[in-house]
């Protein structure tokens, strides 16, 4: 089977090579062999930017190949990584606070994605930036969390009523929920996937608008 990463840009596939959190030798080799070839650092670093990726190419780069690597771009993906951390483990001390919030209330709840994800998929918490916590809860329970993240600073504003809010939160498993003060946002799930998925047929090759591909402005 053909590489379907030799069509990209040698930026973007350094890119890719950088893009993980263990490496083999045969890994640590290409890396090598592809910044001697001399890339384009400047669309190497956007490429990083703009797919969230300074964290885990920076730390790569700094293992297997600092000597290649110019010292200034170096310093300045440490510096990104060092500025989300700090953001992040600021994010995690509050995901801490509202999960123990929930708990004293007798609401259990799981949290995913953002400071877990960086912390078991990306190697550490300044390696992914993330802007919002989630966490799922049982949907019998969403009354009582309410009333709890209401309480701690977290409260639904909205021109909705509740009942309007409760049933959009059923359709779609979760909701937004913004701390104005400390500038957070939350989102707290009773599924992972939205209600409406169900009405949508995943049958390949449907013509009639009833797949995912059509759902989404797509044809089969």
């Amino acid at each position: 089977m053909s590489d379907p990463t030799t069509t990209l840009p040698p930026a973007m596939r350094l890119l890719l090579a950088c893009a993980r959190v263990r490496t083999s030798a045969p890994d640590e080799a290409a890396i090598r062999a592809a910044i001697a070839a001399g890339p384009d650092w400047t669309g190497f670093a956007q490429a990083a930017i703009d797919h969230g990726l300074v964290g885990l190419a920076g730390a790569t780069l700094q293992r297997v190949a600092a000597d290649l690597v110019p010292a200034d771009l170096l310093d300045a993906f440490a510096a990104v990584t060092e500025q989300a951390r700090r953001k992040n483990i600021a994010l995690f001390s509050e995901l801490a606070d509202l999960i123990a919030a929930l708990d004293r209330a007798g609401v259990a709840a799981i949290p995913f994605k953002g400071p877990i994800l960086a912390i078991q998929t990306f190697g550490g918490i300044g390696r992914r930036s993330f802007r919002d916590l989630d966490f799922l809860i049982r949907e019998a329970d969403l009354p009582a969390a309410i009333a709890v993240l209401d309480g701690i600073g977290y409260p639904r504003t909205t021109a909705l009523t509740t009942v309007q809010l409760d049933l959009i939160h059923r359709i779609q498993g979760q909701e937004i929920i913004f701390n104005a003060t400390v500038g957070t946002a939350i989102e707290p799930h009773s599924r992972l996937t939205c209600a409406r998925w169900r009405l949508i047929s995943t049958t390949r090759g449907c013509g009639g608008g009833r797949c995912r591909c059509c759902w989404a402005g797509g044809r089969c």
